[in-house]
């Protein structure tokens, strides 16, 4: 072996570290929901896969914690059951069993010292009847007032918006924003409503807007009949060995 042959040729030393180390097809990085989903689907797929996260859990913003001794969701306590996917995950986890759906009296949201019901006829906390006994409830004759301008104002910019906050807040109102559909998206996405895409977490509603010359009456189109504040969410129970959600 000469000279630039050494130079160049690795050590036992440097092949046995090499050796040593763990080789993976594919490194996660983040053990929130979407890392575990996207591990779960390349793991099924035959790939090999670590997750790596920084903190001493999984889940991400989806967590637990307690109140009084009361296990409670952090973040996300229920998700959509649009499309079936979620569920189909669950099933597909073996935690088909512990999904639940939430209880018949409906969804409460709490304000201000008070707790009251959310509107009946909404679609993201979004009232399709702003006018209507429950929505005052919320919002106030005020904040009603100025969501009923929603029926009034021009459509020039229906079906342009692509953030679901900022649609809210322009033709209904800061009330609503904040006293309805904020809660909803905290709850459901763990997320700011004007960080939301229309597009993604209310489908077709662009459209509906369109057709109908208002977000409210919007609303109205794509809920129809309306169903009881809650029912399209279900969540998994919750305790001290599941974790959230």
């Amino acid at each position: 072996m000469t000279a630039e042959d050494s130079a160049v040729a690795p050590t036992d030393e440097h092949a046995a570290d090499e050796r040593a180390t763990p080789q993976h097809e594919v490194i996660v990085v983040g053990a929130g929901v979407a890392g575990l989903v996207v591990a779960n689907d390349l793991s099924r797929r035959g790939y090999d896969v670590v997750v790596l996260e920084a903190r001493d859990r999984v889940g991400g913003i989806v967590a637990r914690h307690e109140r009084a001794g009361i296990p409670l969701d952090a973040g996300a306590e229920s998700f959509a059951v649009r499309g079936g996917g979620v569920a189909e995950l669950a099933e597909q986890l073996g935690l088909g069993d512990d999904l639940v759906d939430p209880e018949p009296g409906g969804a409460w949201l709490r304000l201000q010292g008070r707790s009251v019901p959310l509107p009946r006829r909404t679609m993201l906390g979004i009232p399709s009847v702003p006018l209507a006994e429950d929505v005052i409830a919320v919002l106030g004759w005020r904040g009603a007032l100025r969501a009923y301008l929603d029926r009034l104002m021009p459509v020039l910019k229906v079906g342009k918006d692509e953030r679901l906050g900022p649609l809210v807040e322009r033709r209904m109102g800061k009330a609503v924003l904040e006293r309805l559909v904020a809660p909803i998206s905290g709850g459901v996405y763990s997320s700011n409503a004007r960080d939301l895409d229309v597009a993604v977490v209310a489908p077709g509603l662009n459209e509906a807007m369109t057709r109908a010359g208002s977000l409210s009456g919007g609303v109205a189109l794509r809920i129809g009949d309306g169903a009881r504040p809650g029912s399209a969410v279900r969540g998994s129970r919750l305790n001290r060995s599941s974790g959230a959600m």
